[in-house]
């Protein structure tokens, strides 16, 4: 089984022992670092996941940090999440239980399951106030839209808007799929294979899709790029008589009218802003 790889970021070196006792019982390979002693020179390996320990993603230090970490693996962005202290201010045994949930959710969101009873932990929900991820294939897609769906009041509502909109920028923007095409491989049943072409070809293998999002008392806000050109969203944002029956062409009008409060394209349209409220 692959191992993950984990920078832990906390914001006194004094929360580093307790959280080392834990990850060494885990299928983590793991770093913990203070805040303060942020350097890349510090950093020996590439990491899935960067943890931050009651430390906000605003704080220019980690910014700062991330941004030079990034530039120095060549990679567009690592999937980050910032959680209350909440998480670390806790018994040893509650620490533990949350440590080891958030160990299986990180698995499942790095490298898939094949458990279709996962469900994720809303002891971790509770403690997760922003982050951003990166994504590429449907099935990450669907674990990244089960995760953050739960950082809501209304898990099924915001899932299925993320997930509508996180295949519409996999297929259409990151891998250049037009409406016409996506109608015809539907038709021929070839969708999931032309997909699964495209995603190994050499063409689009740096294509992302990069999703951010902030908790706060009164909602849960998205942000979804992909590396694709756009496209007129326009019409989309609503089901007209002509597509009313069509196999595919709906999801953006069903995330827009069903699962969102706030839904807006920015720009070229492969920019969206969501916003669900709790």
């Amino acid at each position: 089984m692959n191992k993950l790889h984990v920078l832990i970021i906390v914001r006194n070196h004094s929360d580093c022992g307790r959280l080392q006792s834990i990850v060494s019982e885990l299928n983590w390979i793991a770093k913990i670092i203070d805040l303060n002693q942020l350097s890349v020179a510090m950093i020996t390996r590439r990491f899935d996941w960067v943890v931050a320990v009651d430390v906000p993603l605003d704080n220019l230090n980690l910014v700062d940090f991330l941004e030079n970490l990034e530039e120095y693996y060549e990679t567009k962005s690592f999937n980050v999440i910032s959680v209350h202290s909440e998480m670390v201010d806790v018994g040893y045994d509650k620490l533990k239980k949350n440590w080891l949930e958030l160990s299986q959710q990180f698995f499942t969101l790095s490298y898939g399951s094949s458990n279709a009873d996962f469900e994720l932990s809303k002891a971790l929900s509770d403690g997760t106030r922003s982050g951003y991820m990166r994504f590429q294939t449907p099935m990450q897609a669907q674990h990244i839209a089960m995760f953050l769906s739960q950082l809501t009041a209304d898990s099924e509502r915001a899932y299925l808007g993320l997930w509508e909109v996180f295949i519409n920028a996999i297929e259409h923007g990151n891998l250049g799929i037009s409406y016409d095409e996506k109608s015809k491989l539907l038709d021929d049943q070839t969708l999931d294979e032309v997909t699964i072409e495209r995603l190994a070809a050499e063409k689009f293998q740096n294509h992302y899709v990069r999703v951010s999002f902030v908790v706060d008392e009164d909602s849960v806000s998205f942000d979804i790029k992909d590396d694709g050109n756009g496209f007129n969203w326009k019409p989309f944002l609503t089901i007209d008589d002509a597509r009313i029956l069509e196999k595919n062409g709906r999801g953006i009008a069903v995330a827009h009218t069903m699962s969102f409060d706030e839904l807006a394209y920015i720009e070229s349209g492969n920019h969206i802003h969501c916003q669900i409220k709790n």
